[in-house]
């Protein structure tokens, strides 16, 4: 009783092409997975007299990743790394 290709898993009947393909987008994915992002929140504060900064930029650097911060300064962006750099930005406040 020999083998023939309809005895065989279907993965086994694929050329070696397709196997190294199935795999590297089954690793590829595996990947994707673990590359979570993180989210960050926080509020914005003037250091002058406390109050919170309404409609400040926050930016992710190095994308173009964004939001503003509410009536109560505050904010939530999801980073693509936990050593993301933020950037806060307004009208009026210096760097």
């Amino acid at each position: 009783m020999g083998l023939n290709s309809t005895s065989l898993p279907t993965f086994c009947r694929f050329s070696t092409t397709k196997k190294w393909l199935i795999l590297s987008l089954l690793f590829f994915a595996v990947q994707i997975s673990y590359a979570q992002k993180r989210t960050v929140s926080g509020t914005v504060i003037s250091s002058e007299d406390n109050q919170p900064i309404i409609g400040a930029t926050v930016l992710e650097k190095g994308t173009q990743n964004g939001t503003l911060t509410n009536t109560e300064g505050a904010f939530s962006i999801d980073v693509s790394s936990p050593t993301a750099t933020l950037i806060f930005s307004s009208i009026g406040l210096e760097n």
